[in-house]
């Protein structure tokens, strides 16, 4: 099945659906769900996060890192 079918599929479903408010409400926290499964879990604990900003607080009173102008113009080059 191409993904043109495979959505017109869908779709014909959804329509089917759409004067059953039960099953618009049953649709809608599943694709909530879908959606929460699919985002990626932060891959550092708490204690991490906090030793990561305790050192690049550090490095900012140092004066180590980038100024915004220097930011900026490396964002540029991404484009």
């Amino acid at each position: 099945m191409t993904t043109v079918e495979l959505r017109a599929s869908i779709f014909e479903h959804l329509n089917a659906l759409l004067d059953d408010e039960e099953a618009l409400i049953q649709l809608r926290d599943f694709l909530c769900e879908l959606q929460r499964q699919k985002k990626v879990p932060c891959c550092y604990s708490t204690e991490e996060m906090k030793s990561q900003l305790r050192l690049r607080e550090s490095d900012a009173v140092s004066g180590i890192g980038l100024s915004m102008d220097e930011v900026e113009l490396k964002t540029k080059a991404w484009e």
